[in-house]
C-alpha cells in the first residue's frame, strides 16, 4: 500500500530478476512480452565504462526496450545508462563535476515534470529525494525531457518519448496557454538519479547506510561528510519517504502499472 496526495493505492508486484552482468536476458519475444515493464537499477559501475556487459545492456536498451516502447523505470546507474545508450545521438553520462553526492538533495521541477509527475506538493517548491552517486546524466537525447534538477546535477530525472517529434510536442503543450485543449504524448520510460528504494525502513537503515560505508571505503566522501549526510537523512526521513513514494505512485500510474 502506498499513498500519494492522500489517495491510497493497493498493488502487488511480482519481479523476475535477470543478471545482465552474466548476459542473462529474456530468451525470446514471448518471454520479453510476459512483463508489464522493466526496472534498471543502480550499480557501482559507470555507464561510460568499456565493458562487455555494459555494452550489451546499452544495445538491449536501444533495440529491445526503447525501440519497442517497453515501459521502463530506471534508477541511478539505470538513469545514466538509459541516456548513455543514446551516445552519439545526444545522450551522455559523465562523472559528476561536483563530486560524489550522498543524502538529501533538493531539485527544481521543470514545467514538463509538473505536467508528467502530477505531484500536488510540487507547485513552486523543490522536490527532495535521497541520492548516492558519483556520475550524472550530462545530456539527454532529443526524444527525452528533463523532469527536475539542480545546479550541481541539472538532469536528476527524465522521461522518454517514442521520438523527437513527440518530445517536442510535449514541450510545446507545456509551454502553451492553459486555456487551450491539449493532447499530451505519453512517455514510455522514466529515469531517476534518486533512489526510491531508500524510502522504506530497511532501505534507509540497511541499503543506504551500507552504500555510505562503501563510499567511505572508496574515499569518495570523508567520514564527517558521510556522518552528516546520514544524520540529516534520518532526521528528514518522513518527508523524504513521503515524496519518494508519492513520486513513484504517480510514475506507476503514468506507465499504466496501476490506477
Amino acid at each position: 500500500t502506498a499513498d500519494s496526495s492522500n489517495n491510497a493505492v493497493d498493488f502487488e508486484v511480482s519481479i523476475a530478476i535477470y543478471r545482465v552482468q552474466v548476459q542473462d536476458y529474456p530468451t525470446d519475444a514471448e518471454e520479453w512480452d510476459m512483463f508489464d515493464g522493466f526496472l534498471i537499477p543502480g550499480s557501482f559501475s559507470s555507464a561510460y565504462e568499456t565493458n562487455d556487459w555494459i555494452d550489451k545492456l546499452k544495445a538491449v536498451i536501444q533495440t529491445e526496450i526503447f525501440a519497442k516502447k517497453r515501459k521502463t523505470l530506471a534508477v541511478c546507474f539505470g538513469h545514466q545508462l538509459y541516456s548513455h545508450s543514446f551516445e552519439g545521438k545526444g545522450g551522455l553520462c559523465t562523472p559528476c563535476p561536483a563530486g560524489h553526492q550522498a543524502g538529501r538533495r533538493a531539485s527544481t521541477v521543470t514545467e514538463e515534470g509538473k505536467q508528467l509527475l502530477k505531484y500536488a506538493t510540487f507547485g513552486d517548491k523543490d522536490v527532495e529525494l535521497m541520492y548516492t552517486h558519483g556520475d550524472m546524466v550530462k545530456m539527454l537525447p532529443t526524444c527525452a525531457v528533463s523532469l527536475f534538477g539542480n545546479d550541481k546535477v541539472p538532469i536528476q530525472a527524465a522521461a522518454y518519448f517514442a521520438d523527437e517529434q513527440e518530445a517536442q510536442r510535449f514541450r510545446e503543450n507545456c509551454a502553451s496557454d492553459e486555456s487551450e485543449q491539449k493532447v499530451f504524448p505519453v512517455p514510455h520510460a522514466f529515469t531517476f538519479q534518486a533512489h526510491p528504494e531508500y524510502s522504506c525502513e530497511d532501505g534507509l537503515e540497511i541499503t543506504f547506510t551500507n552504500i555510505l560505508t562503501a563510499l567511505g571505503e572508496r574515499n569518495a566522501l570523508s567520514e564527517s561528510e558521510l556522518s552528516d549526510e546520514l544524520r540529516d537523512t534520518r532526521k528528514q526521513f518522513p518527508a523524504l519517504r513521503k515524496q519518494s513514494i508519492g513520486l513513484m505512485v504517480n510514475v506507476g500510474r503514468s506507465l499504466g502499472w496501476f490506477n
